[in-house]
């Protein structure tokens, strides 16, 4: 779900790539990405993936593929921006459901204790113990 919606933005920010980059040359502003990639010629779906990936390229190693235009320089700037903090949300994500996990096993091992300490104390077998351990657990891993 989370690299879903990663896709989705790098596929917004592609789109408007490339309508920035057909204004500019409808507009007769010369060295663009389109025309600087020589790609005035090439179809849709080529521009589209070009630009996804000079986008991604130019975001991920920080600018070392130079832009061609000042309106490009401008755009890149923007889609580092919405990049870094896509990015920053997919970290923040991750961390989170590191820490569910986290505190789902922390839980898990509680009431473990718990479960332990009860069925020694009512000095229960040792098979009815695993299977009432191995019952709880399932129990456990189905509720998270």
């Amino acid at each position: 779900m989370i690299f879903s919606r990663v896709i989705i933005v790098c596929h917004l920010v592609a789109c408007i790539n490339h309508y920035v980059g057909a204004k500019e040359i409808n507009a007769d502003i010369s060295n663009n990405w389109i025309e600087s990639h020589d790609l005035l010629n090439a179809s849709l779906h080529e521009r589209y993936v070009h630009g996804l990936y000079y986008m991604i390229m130019t975001c991920i190693t920080a600018g070392v593929l130079s832009s061609a235009s000042w309106i490009d320089q401008i755009m890149l700037i923007f889609d580092c921006l919405i990049l870094a903090n896509g990015f920053a949300y997919l970290v923040n994500a991750l961390g989170n459901i590191m820490s569910e996990m986290q505190l789902s096993q922390t839980v898990l091992r509680k009431k473990m204790r718990e479960i332990n300490y009860y069925l020694d104390s009512r000095h229960i077998s040792k098979d009815l113990k695993n299977t009432i351990k191995r019952h709880y657990q399932y129990i456990h891993h189905d509720e998270f």
